[in-house]
């Protein structure tokens, strides 16, 4: 049983910017009130449908002090999904940028993702199929560490010379892919409001 008043710590304003029945948009900003600041503020926009369409969403989070700018966006057509995926921190020169494709009639997926971060640069490049087989590489300032092979469940992770990695070492990459994951499913959520104008709901 609630016995006292609720304190208001912030508030969210949602605003429709669409200028037609078929380019929606919405401006999401989510405030602090405590800290007197706005700590989201982005546009969901989209177009056209599910099956030939786009969902968007730009803008950036903020934690009070630190904030992620994203630029993102899924393009729907021919039975294919088209992803490209940016986002920075650039207090800390930090970006992620993430390209994919997935086509939902033969299961094959292409992937690659750029890590930049304390002068470095990443990229895990990946190529197969939804349960199959998959090939791609790890470079790192452009030069191949790690080559992929073997299947989706069950991968096999080599060095440029082809010895198997060690178990710290695979440990250390498990830490990627599960950051790489956070980071699509925190995607996932900010492009929710223009999957649903997408889909009419």
């Amino acid at each position: 049983v609630q016995t006292t008043p609720l304190t208001e710590i912030g508030h969210v304003d949602v605003m429709d910017e669409s200028t037609s029945a078929t380019d929606l948009q919405l401006h999401v900003q989510a405030y602090d009130d405590a800290l007197a600041t706005v700590l989201i503020d982005y546009t969901a926009t989209a177009t056209g449908s599910i099956t030939s369409g786009s969902a968007s969403a730009s803008g950036f989070v903020s934690d009070g002090t630190t904030e992620v700018e994203f630029d993102l966006t899924q393009t729907f057509s021919g039975g294919a999904v088209q992803a490209n995926y940016k986002l920075s921190v650039p207090e800390k020169s930090i970006s992620v940028v993430f390209d994919g494709s997935i086509s939902i009639l033969t299961q094959a997926v292409q992937m690659t993702a750029t890590v930049k971060a304390g002068g470095n640069t990443d990229v895990i490049a990946v190529n197969g199929s939804v349960g199959g087989p998959v090939s791609g590489t790890i470079t790192h300032n452009g030069t191949v560490v790690i080559n992929i092979s073997g299947t989706q469940d069950d991968p096999t992770l080599t060095d440029a010379s082809g010895t198997a990695v060690t178990a710290t070492e695979a440990q250390q990459l498990r830490r990627v892919a599960l950051f790489i994951t956070a980071v699509l499913n925190h995607v996932n959520a900010l492009l929710a409001p223009a999957h649903v104008l997408l889909l009419g709901f």
